[in-house]
């Protein structure tokens, strides 16, 4: 619920944690995103 009360910080970390919760419901498997094709990723 966002009021008065609410930080950035707070409703971020909600976010956070929601979005976690629907990708372990749905079953999805935690891969990082696709880096579009292009563009240069120092990870990989």
């Amino acid at each position: 619920m966002i009021d008065a009360d609410t930080t950035f910080r707070s409703f971020a970390k909600e976010v956070r944690w929601n979005q976690a919760y629907y990708r372990l419901a749905r079953g999805s498997d935690f891969r990082a995103p696709r880096v579009a094709s292009g563009t240069r990723c120092d990870a990989e």
